[in-house]
């Protein structure tokens, strides 16, 4: 066995050959490898590891940090299997993808602001506009499981913005947001509009959807809460060929109850 390198890994002073490469790449990398990747590493990169996936695969790949020059950088090893039958042997090659995994990781992040309503930390409607595409594609292969959508609009926040200010606008909204979030807790909730939220409902909270269409219900009898007008719709599949067919359910049964709210407020 036999290494070479060049640039930064050359000042790592690591052996060049050695009797067992696994046990020796072990030793060395504890005194090189960013300290937080080190049990990943380790934990991994056994030789029966490697071999596994190798066998199975064609080729073993990790990504860590390497510390060059006393800055972490993301490396990735590729383990390749050479299938000569007078000499089965290995190739691993180790580059540097430190610019590719923080244009990666700045992108996720830049995802996530998008993707998480700033005021309320619920999901955004751009993150549901995407889940919505998703859901289409399953409905449109017949791969869909039974969902259903609750659409939830909080009464009042216009008349707060004009009376107390747009602060105890947005308090109201993230009152209203903690109500929605504590009854569907199973659900992803997202903010697709000023005051409106949309909930989709799966597994346990799909099949209690009643209850805790109730349990919303309720909480408008409480004194100093905001006020929730809530629809929810099941998917059909015998006519919905969208969520958008589901949605524009969801919105007539919740706007026929915020017109009964407003009734009980006269």
């Amino acid at each position: 066995m036999e290494y070479s390198s060049k640039g930064s890994y050359e000042t790592l002073g690591i052996e060049k050959e050695g009797d067992d490469f696994f046990d020796l790449s072990r030793k060395n990398i504890k005194n090189v490898i960013y300290k937080e990747d080190c049990e990943k590493f380790l934990n991994a990169f056994t030789k029966e590891n490697v071999l596994k996936y190798v066998k199975r695969d064609k080729t073993f790949t990790i990504t860590y940090r390497l510390v060059l020059e006393g800055i972490p950088t993301y490396v990735s090893m590729k383990v390749i299997g050479m299938e000569d039958p007078d000499d089965p042997h290995i190739v691993v090659g180790i580059n540097n993808v430190d610019a590719q995994m923080k244009r990666e990781l700045e992108l996720g992040i830049i995802k996530e602001k998008a993707n998480r309503d700033a005021l309320t930390g619920v999901k955004s409607k751009h993150a549901y506009e995407e889940e919505e595409l998703e859901i289409d594609e399953k409905i449109a292969n017949k791969e869909i499981e039974s969902f259903a959508l609750a659409f939830c609009d909080v009464n009042g926040l216009k008349e707060i913005n004009d009376r107390f200010g747009h602060q105890a606008g947005d308090q109201h909204l993230k009152n209203a947001c903690m109500i929605i979030c504590n009854i569907f807790t199973h659900s992803p909730v997202y903010r697709i509009g000023g005051d409106e939220f949309l909930v989709i409902l799966r597994g346990t909270d799909f099949e209690n959807r009643c209850q805790l269409l109730n349990a919303l219900m309720e909480s408008n009898d409480t004194e100093g809460t905001p006020v929730i007008a809530c629809g929810i719709a099941e998917y059909d599949p015998e006519k919905d060929v969208n969520v958008a067919s589901v949605f524009g359910r969801a919105d007539a049964v919740m706007y026929q109850h915020k017109n009964e709210l407003k009734k009980e407020e006269l």
